[in-house]
């Protein structure tokens, strides 16, 4: 993750994350994002407390396509793919 993408994730402010385990970050900002995610398939056990420091590790260990968006009806991009 370089400077600049950092200085953008440390701006977040987010309640939780959930992971792919590959190259996929969402992040929720509440409890209406996480409803929504469950939606979509995921499992609470999914969820993650917001870290910045943590998502930087799973950012850095993804593969090429990695990248960070808002969990909500628009996708919103925090880190861009492949950033």
């Amino acid at each position: 993750m370089t400077k600049s993408q950092r200085r953008k994730l440390d701006k977040v402010e987010a309640k939780s994350f959930v992971f792919d385990g590959c190259h996929k970050i969402f992040l929720c900002k509440d409890a209406a994002d996480e409803k929504l995610a469950m939606k979509s398939g995921w499992k609470r056990k999914d969820f993650r407390k917001f870290d910045a420091d943590e998502i930087e590790g799973l950012y850095d260990g993804s593969c090429f396509l990695k990248a960070v968006w808002w969990f909500n009806q628009d996708y919103k991009t925090v880190i861009e793919q492949g950033g």
